[in-house]
């Protein structure tokens, strides 16, 4: 049964998210729905098996790992009491919807869906969270800045990142801490190209390539990097997705906002859902239009750029949200060592933010997002494990 006939209804406006949720292959959402991708189908026995229907909850056979599904998981912005006339699903009976808070939800599990993400040389599996390792060859980072500047020492940093279980190791030569100045392509390229070669040669491990300039991302890329992180979201260049397009790599596409010198100082959004979204479309938009796949692309909801205390905290908590709205990528969060944690914390440094910075990708894991970008990384992939055998689900 294709999915197009799975519910006709004239009541129904919402979007559905049960492939989230379901087994892989059972159910890919837009064939239903408008605005999503889909690539399969689904038999109704599969979903609905010897279903029954109580309240607003649905309860299959072979449902959600086990778990009950929740209409509101299901469906978005269907008002309470209104029904859906499912008769092909469930003969003959109406589903009354309720809405309820967030915190009636189903909590999101540590296990992904989504497939892969390809890069210009892998597919990297999306089945579980990966975590990306930072390795800055910077003098002024504002975390670990100049203590990878020689070469050796960013290798031997990358080969422990590796050991303690990195997916990605992310490579950055571009200090992006508040007060930080641009720095010309030939200097980025000259510190990131002989670190990103070497561990390339010695390593079977992805490389990013955290840069916002066209002429490094193609440097990054000829020496061996796979993915192109953009913090700009191609704001400083469009033709970094002209150069993720050619060469097929990975794009990470983050939310910032004002020039490179004004990202941390410019007046935060009012409404910072609105904007991170608005402007995570348009990323996207351009990035296809330059003939980059949704298979490649990564969105950064950018926390720590020109983003209030609490609309970093908000971010998090409700992450779910965006990942709900661009459910056809993989989302990254970036909170490690960030200084909301030292606000909160009471002003401490950056070496004294381990704890929150576990703790805030955790909560960004659990609500849905797919790469964790940190400096730890032992720590972290020690703290998903764990969180992932309390859930009862496989781990890092």
């Amino acid at each position: 049964m294709e999915v197009s006939q799975l519910v006709k209804s004239n009541f129904l406006y919402g979007t559905v998210f049960g492939c989230k949720w379901l087994y892989k292959g059972h159910l890919t959402c837009p064939d239903l729905f408008k605005n999503r991708a889909s690539s399969g189908t689904v038999r109704v026995s599969h979903l609905m098996m010897k279903s029954k229907l109580s309240g607003e909850t649905v309860f299959g056979g072979k449902r959600l790992n086990t778990r009950h599904l929740t209409c509101l998981t299901l469906f978005k912005n269907i008002g309470a009491g209104e029904t859906l006339a499912c008769a092909p699903v469930f003969k003959g009976l109406d589903l009354t919807v309720e809405t309820r808070q967030r915190s009636d939800r189903n909590p999101r599990t540590f296990s992904s869906s989504m497939r892969t993400l390809q890069t210009s040389r892998r597919q990297i599996s999306l089945d579980r969270p990966l975590v990306m390792g930072i390795l800055n060859v910077t003098p002024d980072s504002f975390s670990d800045g100049g203590a990878f500047l020689a070469v050796d020492d960013a290798v031997r940093q990358a080969e422990r990142l590796i050991g303690e279980g990195a997916d990605i190791i992310d490579i950055g030569g571009e200090s992006t801490r508040p007060g930080s100045e641009r720095v010309a392509a030939e200097i980025e390229i000259g510190r990131v190209v002989p670190v990103i070669d070497a561990i390339s040669k010695r390593f079977d491990v992805a490389i990013s390539i955290d840069t916002s300039k066209s002429a490094v991302a193609v440097a990054a890329m000829d020496a061996g990097a796979e993915i192109i992180n953009d913090i700009s979201g191609l704001r400083f260049d469009a033709k970094v997705a002209d150069v993720a397009a050619r060469t097929n790599s990975g794009l990470v596409l983050m939310h910032s906002c004002g020039e490179f010198e004004t990202m941390h100082s410019k007046p935060a959004a009012r409404d910072i859902f609105a904007e991170v979204s608005t402007d995570l479309k348009r990323s996207v938009a351009e990035a296809k239009l330059a003939g980059v796949a949704d298979a490649n692309i990564v969105l950064d909801v950018g926390i720590g750029f020109g983003k209030t205390l609490e609309q970093n905290l908000e971010l998090i908590a409700k992450l779910d949200r965006l990942v709900n709205e661009f459910a056809a990528y993989p989302i990254l969060v970036g909170t490690s060592r960030k200084s909301f944690i030292g606000k909160i914390l009471g002003g401490v440094p950056p070496s004294e933010r381990l704890g929150g910075s576990i703790a805030s990708a955790l909560i960004a894991i659990q609500n849905g997002a797919k790469i964790v970008r940190v400096h730890d990384v032992k720590e972290t992939v020690a703290a998903i494990k764990i969180a992932a055998a309390i859930a009862g689900e496989s781990s890092p």
